[in-house]
């Protein structure tokens, strides 16, 4: 068997390949806003809790405001007692 100079040329050509991120192949993950487990970017449904997923603000979320809640009673509070005669 011969050895062919432009079979060698061939596999040394790297024009075959796609240049790029090598991890352009592989799915954007987000976390679940429920359970914060690590899902497909386009997923509909959370595959562990199975809640549906939507990233959009719906306001005050109950963490949200229970914090709100608490600095408004420690405000209150704080004015209550710098002020006390």
């Amino acid at each position: 068997m011969a050895y062919d100079e432009d079979l060698d040329d061939d596999l040394d050509d790297d024009d075959d390949f796609e240049s790029g991120d090598p991890d352009d192949d592989e799915l954007d993950c987000v976390p679940c806003p429920h359970c914060q487990v690590m899902i497909a970017e386009e997923s509909e449904r959370c595959p562990a809790c199975g809640e549906y997923i939507t990233f959009a603000s719906g306001g005050l979320t109950r963490k949200g405001l229970w914090w709100w809640v608490a600095w408004t009673l420690l405000a209150i509070l704080a004015t209550f007692w710098l002020f006390r005669p």
